[in-house]
């Protein structure tokens, strides 16, 4: 007679009477797997939304920075005269003239004693709002032979200038900028607005 050996669990198979997971069980687990598996997608999302939002609000930010410095250098040298210059005739309201609210125009010169006209503009487009700037190098007018070339990306929504000219705060440009842009995958803008006060310094000692 033959001796048959003890069976070893997880060797021959499972025992009668053994059983796996139950529907209930599988499903359960199924249930939490996706629910952390949708929290981590939103936390995901989230961020990428935060990144995205961070990354075009900086944007604005340098593009308000770099209108003001653009438009700050024409300002600031508006009314100079040149010790060398031939006709150093420049009246305030070629120094400096408000075509529009959102229309700007300086005249002034080099130090060369050449009379340079630099114009800023807001420019509408299918995409936004562009700052544009126009060079002549005609004496304190315009160039229609000159295009306009663009300054900034079009995220500006609004740019208002504005002269001071009583009180402590005499020859002063006010710039007011509005700058609004659409977050990529959100139905949401980020916005701008800065404000910025540019000493009109040539004019202090121009009659």
């Amino acid at each position: 007679m033959f001796h048959q050996p003890d069976r070893v669990p997880g060797m021959m198979g499972p025992h009668l009477g053994d059983k796996g997971f139950s529907l209930i069980e599988l499903l359960t687990v199924i249930v939490i797997i996706g629910v952390i598996s949708t929290a981590l997608f939103s936390m995901g999302n989230n961020m990428n939304m935060r990144v995205a939002r961070i990354t075009v609000q900086t944007l604005l930010d340098e593009q308000a920075v770099l209108a003001h410095d653009a438009i700050a250098r024409s300002a600031t040298q508006a009314g100079y005269v040149s010790a060398n210059s031939l006709n150093p005739t420049i009246t305030r309201s070629t120094a400096i003239n408000l075509v529009q609210s959102n229309h700007v125009q300086f005249c002034g010169e080099t130090i060369d004693g050449d009379r340079v006209f630099t114009e800023f503009r807001l420019q509408s487009t299918s995409e936004g709002g562009v700052l544009q700037r126009k060079v002549s190098d005609t004496d304190c007018v315009t160039d229609n032979t000159v295009e306009w070339g663009n300054v900034s990306e079009p995220v500006f929504s609004q740019i208002i200038f504005s002269l001071i000219d009583s009180g402590p705060e005499k020859n002063i440009l006010n710039m007011s900028l509005s700058l609004s842009k659409n977050v990529r995958g959100s139905r949401d803008d980020a916005t701008l607005n800065r404000d910025y006060k540019v000493p009109l310094i040539a004019l202090l000692v121009t009659p």
